[in-house]
């Protein structure tokens, strides 16, 4: 992956998007 680590949070816990 060459996303970000955070952005790839967000994609598989959308819920735990804290940003």
């Amino acid at each position: 992956w060459d996303l970000s680590p955070v952005v790839v949070n967000a994609a598989y816990a959308p819920e735990t998007n804290s940003i």
